[in-house]
């Protein structure tokens, strides 16, 4: 008899996020029935509203899985021996290797927030997502999270993921990077001087 530890297939909650994570970032929240997720994801009606109580709080966990996916891919490009314009453009890497693929369909968040505007949940995900983005370009740069700098190259990332939703390119995120990296050298040769 074996004790060592046996795979598992995924439990019906992560079955539910996997599954609910591709299709609302495909086809939008809205979209995308409950019924559909639960099909495809193989559970269960009643394991879906034992995790999830509706629909809304698997948006909840679909964008928090997207925010701590973001995180993590920020952190795993980074280079903290690099110096900061070249840690900026390192960031903007993110969105032009999605791009790349066709399975990009723009900014999850803006997404959301677009299809959910008044949802009180949803903003506070992105508000919390977008506190994550700018403390992670503070500490890329030396700034404070507060300094217009920070605010500035987060608008840049945002402007060039929404101009490659719109363009099916990557051209525009090339160009926010190319930006963000001047705005940066300006910033800290302003510092110096």
């Amino acid at each position: 008899m074996s004790t060592s530890p046996t795979s598992s297939p995924l439990k019906s909650r992560d079955r539910l996020v996997a599954t609910a994570t591709k299709l609302f970032y495909a086809n939008g929240i809205n979209a995308t029935g409950i019924d559909t997720v639960i099909a495809e994801s193989g559970a269960t009606k009643g394991s879906m509203y034992h995790h999830f109580h509706n629909k809304d709080g698997l948006v909840a966990a679909y964008l928090r899985g997207e925010a701590d996916g973001w995180h993590e891919a920020a952190t795993g490009v980074d280079d903290s021996s690099k110096g900061a314009v070249e840690r900026v453009a390192l960031m903007f890497t993110i969105p032009a290797t999605a791009i790349a693929t066709d399975s990009f369909h723009g900014c999850p968040f803006t997404n959301a927030m677009v299809e959910r505007p008044a949802d009180p949940a949803i903003a506070e995900i992105v508000s919390d997502y977008r506190r994550v983005m700018a403390a992670h370009v503070a500490e890329l740069i030396g700034a404070d999270p507060e300094d217009t700098v920070v605010a500035q190259v987060v608008v840049l990332y945002d402007g060039g993921v929404t101009g490659a939703k719109q363009t099916r390119s990557a051209a525009p995120v090339l160009t926010a990077s190319a930006m963000a990296q001047e705005l940066v050298r300006a910033w800290i040769e302003g510092r110096r001087g």
